[in-house]
């Protein structure tokens, strides 16, 4: 028995190290140029156990809309785990929505395979919700700030709810 969890440990962690995670992220770059979403610029490092992209300009239908600072993701079969840290809008669509997210984090596991589970902070509020890829739904609630509760600029994009400001969309 000793012997099967040592044998399952080291394929498990060979497995994770060797898989090919700068593949799996132009895979993902793939799916996010369908729904007219381009990351581009990035400076992208494998360490191993996880992937380290730096410096990546967000683009949407040719618009520069964010500059992500840092984005590691920690692909590790069973449960996948992605940080993301200073996301800023560009001062091209800063004058219609000012967003700087201080972290955000994905998760997904093997429980829910379907479902990406999101948790962040910005300077508007606490954000949470899920992307259900089996519906292609995402549904995001903000707790906001009290001094933004004021401005409705990013609020016409949320419905207010018991749970909360509730944003949802679905993509193709």
């Amino acid at each position: 028995m000793k012997k099967f969890i040592i044998y399952f440990a080291v394929i498990y962690l060979s497995l994770i190290f060797f898989m090919p995670k700068e593949n799996l992220w132009f895979t993902a770059e793939h799916f996010l140029k369908k729904n007219s979403l381009i990351v581009s610029n990035e400076k992208i490092k494998d360490f191993g156990f996880l992937l380290d992209i730096r410096e990546g300009n967000l683009y949407f239908e040719d618009l520069k809309i964010a500059k992500i600072k840092d984005f590691k993701a920690f692909p590790y079969i069973f449960y996948n785990l992605f940080l993301l840290k200073n996301i800023n809008t560009t001062k091209e669509v800063e004058n219609i929505i000012n967003l700087q997210i201080k972290n955000l984090k994905l998760y997904q596991s093997v429980i829910k395979p379907f479902k990406v589970f999101i948790k962040g902070e910005a300077n508007i509020g606490k954000i949470s919700g899920s992307l259900d890829l089996k519906k292609r739904a995402l549904k995001l609630v903000l707790t906001p700030l009290a001094s933004f509760k004021n401005k409705k600029s990013l609020l016409r994009f949320f419905k207010k709810t018991k749970e909360g400001f509730v944003y949802e969309y679905s993509f193709k």
